[in-house]
């Protein structure tokens, strides 16, 4: 029976693995999609009302239901970025004023100010990568990476982070055999022994991570006969479906302005 621990380090291997797929044919224009779905994401991100993360979810769920993009994907990763945001919003529920700027604001009750300021700043955790989860499941790393290297200043970044994208999923699967082959030698299960364990392969897992990079390297660089990217994608810049896309992202742009003015203006 795997422990917590090592489901969540698959879910992690799971959702890079999912990051790496590869989408040969988007219908939308893969850096236009992707740079309006980071815009959103990041202006979300530092959004003081709801308003921004309704606009994202409406956005999110209108382009999975057109791209088809799988929804189980989706909800996978959202599992995990709910079970990071828990951890840090946790204390704002026994918050008097819905602010914690030190010990004084905080008291053993659960307060209706605690609840909003836990609520709201869940739902901005949640919501906010959500049209950058969109994007990056639907267009992939491999195309994304082709459209960047277009661009001369990018091309060795986007080398870079495929490389280690592709590194990452095998490293923690590594480690979880590791953890599974020393748990197998466990009798006695307690907090000094779970750390003991993670320590050990502390050793192992820097070498053959290190190991395993080189052979990657000189892998691509053998089946490299340049430095361009060798992913062919489909030129897709401002077709139809990539109209109709600019055409919704300025209409959610102006909604959220008239929202907000009229919110502003009360």
């Amino acid at each position: 029976m795997k422990t917590i621990v090592e489901r969540f380090i698959e879910e992690i291997a799971y959702i890079m693995d999912v990051l790496n797929n590869y989408n040969p044919n988007p219908k939308i224009d893969p850096l236009i999609f992707f740079t309006g779905s980071l815009i959103l994401t990041i202006m979300t991100s530092f959004s003081q009302d709801l308003v921004l993360p309704i606009i994202s979810l409406i956005y999110s769920i209108t382009l999975i239901i057109a791209l088809r993009i799988n929804y189980k994907h989706v909800i996978r990763i959202e599992a995990i970025i709910i079970i990071l945001g828990l951890i840090p919003s946790i204390p704002l529920l026994f918050s008097k004023t819905g602010y914690i700027n030190g010990l004084n604001d905080l008291s053993f009750i659960i307060s209706y100010p605690g609840i909003m300021s836990f609520t709201i700043f869940l739902l901005r955790v949640v919501i906010a990568p959500l049209p950058f989860v969109t994007a990056s499941i639907y267009i992939g790393w491999p195309a994304l990476s082709a459209a960047i290297s277009k661009c001369r200043v990018f091309r060795s970044i986007a080398r870079l982070i495929s490389i280690t994208l592709t590194i990452i999923p095998r490293i923690i699967r590594y480690t979880l055999k590791l953890l599974m082959a020393r748990e197998a030698r466990i009798f006695k299960y307690s907090l000094g022994t779970t750390w003991k364990t993670l320590s050990t392969i502390a050793g192992d897992l820097l070498i053959n991570s290190n190991v395993y990079a080189q052979k990657l390297q000189l892998a691509i660089d053998a089946r490299t006969l340049s430095r361009e990217n060798n992913i062919v994608i489909k030129n897709v810049l401002m077709n139809k479906v990539t109209t109709i896309y600019m055409v919704f992202l300025i209409a959610l742009v102006a909604l959220w302005i008239m929202v907000s003015g009229n919110y502003v203006t009360s």
